[in-house]
């Protein structure tokens, strides 16, 4: 799962067991409760992300 909001995107994705990428564009610090499993700036980001997996 890909998504900007950590409260529904990543928590949503974490929820089903599936693997999850915060696109945390602005910085923002994130929540201790909600832990993505992999964290980038921009979108341009993803694709060598998904190629070192």
């Amino acid at each position: 799962m890909v998504g900007d909001k950590l409260t529904t995107d990543i928590r949503g994705g974490l929820a089903t067991g599936l693997t999850t990428v915060w696109i945390n564009r602005k910085g923002k610090q994130p929540d201790p409760e909600i832990q993505p499993d992999y964290e980038i700036k921009h979108l341009g980001e993803l694709l060598s992300l998904v190629q070192s997996l």
